[in-house]
């Protein structure tokens, strides 16, 4: 940050040094952790979209041909590994006034617990909501959160993920799990902690 205050560049700590809140410059803490919002929230995102949606990739082979064929575009695939795999389950926010959700009443000041999870299947949103379908469209999901909270690493973690997915149409012709899928013991990430997977180049 000290170098990036003598020198600024074209890059995100120059960026955050030289904006402001309110008038005020950002503190080295709220550039640090502004910086630690962007890297984990696309890492952690990352991560586990790729795992999980290479499983489904593999389920569903029918979707595997299509991405590989160019049936569907890239993008609209990005979206739906990040609905389908929803690695951020849930957030915990505090009602500011009283409101009613849903014929529910929650006052100001109760916690309320949005999933996003539950939230990327809802059938009166999405049709055939457990369908994994890369060309599904409008994909308005809520991985990523919205509005003020919407996550700051969705923009990398949009590129990281197209790029996997670019590779794999272009460079693999079968993929297959070859042992035991371990997941996560997590109540807050869907994710997964080890996948064994052989990928080929040959066809089958």
């Amino acid at each position: 940050m000290e170098e990036r205050r003598r020198n600024p560049g074209d890059d995100v700590v120059s960026a955050l040094i030289q904006g402001d809140l309110s008038g005020r410059p950002l503190t080295n803490e709220e550039v640090l952790l502004n910086c630690d919002g962007l890297v984990t929230g696309a890492n952690e995102t990352t991560r586990h979209a790729s795992a999980a949606g290479l499983i489904a990739l593999i389920e569903n082979p029918g979707e595997w041909h299509r991405l590989k064929t160019g049936q569907v575009s890239i993008e609209s695939a990005v979206d739906e590994v990040l609905r389908y795999t929803s690695p951020a389950l849930h957030v915990m926010r505090v009602a500011t006034q009283d409101v009613e959700v849903g014929g529910q009443q929650v006052s100001a000041g109760e916690a309320v617990v949005l999933w996003n999870s539950s939230a990327n299947r809802d059938e009166s949103v999405f049709p055939a909501p457990d369908r994994f379908d890369l060309g599904r469209t409008p994909n308005r999901h809520l991985t990523f959160g919205m509005g003020p909270h919407f996550c700051l690493g969705a923009p990398l973690a949009r590129v990281e993920l197209k790029v996997l997915l670019q590779v794999l149409a272009e460079r693999v012709s079968h993929m297959e799990i070859t042992g035991p899928v371990k997941r996560m013991r997590s109540n807050f990430m869907w994710g997964i902690d080890h996948l064994p997977v052989a990928l080929s180049r040959e066809g089958r």
